[in-house]
C-alpha cells in the first residue's frame, strides 16, 4: 500500500466521483467513470482501495438500474472480484508465513553450529560460506514471489477489463 496521504487523496477523489455519478443518471457515463477510477487504482497498486471501490460501485449501480439482465451481470462481476481478491490475499499470506518459518529455522541451525565449533577456525569459515549461500537463495525466492504477485495482478486486471467490456456491450444492446 501507499502512504496515508495518498490514501486520503484517493478517498476524496472517490467521494467526488460518487457525487458526480449520483448527479447524472446516464448509465454509460457512470460506466466510463467507473472504468477510469479502476485504472487509476490499478496503476497505484492499491488493491484494498480498489475492492472498496468495487463494492460501492456495484451497490450503487444495482440500486440505479432495475434491469434484470444488468443485475445479473453485476452479481456475477461482484462475485468474481471477491474471489480474485480473496485468492490474492490468501496466497500472499501463505507465502509470507512460509518464508518467515524457513528463515527462523535456518538461523537456529546456524547458531547451533557456531556454538559447537568455536574451537575450529576452519569450520567457522565453512559455516559463513553456507550462510552466504542461504541468503542468496532467499533473495531469489523473494524475487520469484514478487513476479508471481505481478502476474496475479495482471490477470486480475485482464479479467476486470473483460467484464467491463461485456457490461458495456450489454448496455449497448439494451
Amino acid at each position: 500500500m501507499m502512504m496515508n496521504n495518498d490514501d486520503m487523496m484517493m478517498m476524496m477523489m472517490m467521494m467526488m466521483m460518487m457525487m458526480m455519478m449520483m448527479m447524472m443518471l446516464m448509465l454509460m457515463m457512470m460506466m466510463m467513470m467507473m472504468m477510469m477510477m479502476m485504472m487509476m487504482m490499478m496503476m497505484m497498486m492499491m488493491i484494498r482501495m480498489m475492492m472498496m471501490m468495487m463494492m460501492m460501485m456495484m451497490m450503487m449501480m444495482m440500486m440505479m438500474m432495475m434491469m434484470i439482465r444488468m443485475m445479473m451481470m453485476m452479481m456475477m462481476m461482484m462475485m468474481m472480484m471477491m474471489m480474485m481478491m480473496m485468492m490474492i490475499e490468501v496466497d500472499d499470506d501463505d507465502d509470507d508465513d512460509d518464508d518467515d518459518d524457513d528463515d527462523d529455522d535456518d538461523d537456529d541451525d546456524d547458531d547451533d553450529d557456531d556454538d559447537d565449533d568455536d574451537d575450529d577456525d576452519d569450520d567457522d569459515d565453512d559455516d559463513d560460506d553456507t550462510d552466504d549461500d542461504d541468503d542468496d537463495d532467499d533473495d531469489d525466492d523473494d524475487d520469484d514471489d514478487d513476479d508471481d504477485d505481478v502476474v496475479k495482478l495482471m490477470m486480475m486486471m485482464m479479467m476486470m477489463m473483460m467484464m467491463m467490456m461485456m457490461m458495456m456491450m450489454m448496455m449497448i444492446r439494451i
